[in-house]
């Protein structure tokens, strides 16, 4: 799931937690329903910070 999340930060140029929300609703078209969302945000504000 890490390197998901970073591959979608580097595409989508995400640089702090203001972007959260363009990192995570591109996470959740990509994930279709098949991760823990709490988990991915998690993982993604602890990328982003």
């Amino acid at each position: 799931m890490r390197k998901i999340i970073s591959e979608i930060i580097n595409e989508t140029g995400a640089e702090s937690l203001k972007d959260m929300g363009a990192v995570m609703g591109k996470l959740k078209q990509q994930a279709d329903g098949k991760i823990d969302m709490k988990l991915a945000s998690d993982i993604v504000r602890e990328s982003l910070f």
